[in-house]
């Protein structure tokens, strides 16, 4: 068997991607903890703005880069 005959390749799973990327990169940003309460499962991403030392390059060398990306799943 060759193992690079059998790698997973789909380009409708990439164009998904960049869908959830860009719909991701177009969602305003909220501060912590938000105004109303967030329900619902999904991807989140947390963006660092301030200026704690352990992640202030972070936040000088790209604004738009994310901290963490998460997801949250619903019970059940």
């Amino acid at each position: 068997m060759k193992l690079e005959e059998h790698i997973f390749q789909s380009a409708s799973l990439i164009a998904l991607i960049g869908e959830a990327v860009d719909f991701m990169i177009s969602t305003p940003m909220v501060s912590v903890p938000p105004e109303e309460r967030i329900s619902g499962g999904g991807v989140y991403s947390l963006y660092y703005k301030g200026d704690f030392p352990l992640y202030q390059k972070l936040f000088e060398e790209n604004l738009e880069l994310p901290i963490y990306v998460g997801k949250a799943v619903l019970p059940g």
